[in-house]
């Protein structure tokens, strides 16, 4: 008779300490074999893993049930397999050894094959580690936001988002090769992109904003020249002109709020940033105050990446290797 998820919980209850030091060597936590056993197929397997690593139910595993137990493991096994696990590791090496088996020619068309050349033989494919995949995840956000940010501050942001088009292809080109190792990969290569998104959105838009800030100059101004430029709405918006310290002409894309009228006008003292190179736009404001909201978005999508990519490892199934 098959267990409950009932029965399958009270005989959790009763593990020995001996029972629990097995299961942690076979690589189980009591908690989610716990957690696997809240469905009947779920009890079934769980009751399989018993059978194969503990002397709670006392009696020798079948083989069904010792395939159950390495079902089990590829759903919440963790850690390097022990001797104990013997069976599952010899499934996955013989798996491993199928795959890589060389390809046998027919014997019509001779050795080597219908293109005169040998088969190559099969070389195992070494596993990347969960280390070097979410890292390099996490890698490619931090290149490619840096990329996007230093060609929007020193260019424009028609540069930067074109650069962060590539860069977000790149992010999810990497992002999306290594999900399969990991529980709730897919979630986690995901949420790792659209973090990335935002991160190359907020450099190529603010970027500008934190040339200003960091290599703009920074100036003041009680005389200006308005303008009144029409909108796409069928209103008006007043641009102003003002000349720099070194005797240039500065067009600010806005005024001032004292400003209300077309003409040359003479206001209380503000401040601007220019761009000495010309490169980007001036803006009104003291520099300290330029690109703040793009430096918090920038560190919050950076680090989220940095978190989701720590969580990728740890919940990385490891891949043992075959004797």
């Amino acid at each position: 008779m098959a267990p409950t998820p009932t029965d399958i919980a009270a005989l959790l209850d009763t593990l020995t300490t001996a029972d629990l030091a097995a299961l942690a060597t076979a690589g189980f936590r009591v908690e989610e074999p716990r957690e696997l056993a809240t469905t009947p197929y779920g009890a079934s397997q769980v009751e399989a893993v018993l059978v194969c690593h503990t002397s709670a139910i006392g009696r020798e595993p079948t083989d069904s049930e010792r395939s159950a137990a390495a079902t089990a493991f590829r759903k919440i096994g963790h850690g390097p397999r022990p001797d104990g696990a013997r069976d599952m590791a010899a499934a996955r090496a013989d798996a491993q050894q199928f795959k890589t088996r060389p390809a046998k020619s027919s014997g019509s068309v001779g050795k080597t094959g219908k293109t005169g050349k040998t088969p190559k033989t099969g070389k195992p494919r070494p596993d990347r580690s969960p280390v070097g995949a979410w890292g390099a995840t996490f890698v490619t956000v931090l290149v490619v936001t840096v990329v996007t940010l230093v060609v929007a501050m020193l260019a424009n942001r028609i540069a930067g988002l074109g650069v962060a088009v590539v860069g977000l292809l790149a992010i999810a080109g990497v992002a999306l090769r290594f999900p399969a190792s990991t529980r709730g990969g897919m979630n986690i290569a995901m949420g790792t992109v659209l973090l990335g998104a935002v991160g190359l959105v907020a450099a190529a838009v603010g970027g500008p904003y934190l040339g200003l800030r960091y290599g703009g100059t920074e100036a003041t101004a009680t005389h200006v020249d308005a303008v009144s430029h029409p909108t796409g709405h069928g209103g008006r918006q007043l641009y102003c002109t003002v000349q720099s310290p070194n005797g240039k002409s500065i067009d600010l894309l806005a005024c001032p709020s004292s400003v209300v009228n077309v003409g040359a006008a003479t206001v209380p003292v503000f401040t601007y940033v220019y761009d000495p190179n010309g490169h980007q736009d001036p803006a009104l404001g003291a520099k300290s105050g330029q690109g703040t909201g793009t430096q918090y978005t920038l560190l919050a999508a950076l680090i989220g990446a940095a978190a989701l990519s720590g969580l990728g490892i740890a919940r990385s199934r490891p891949h043992p290797k075959a004797p």
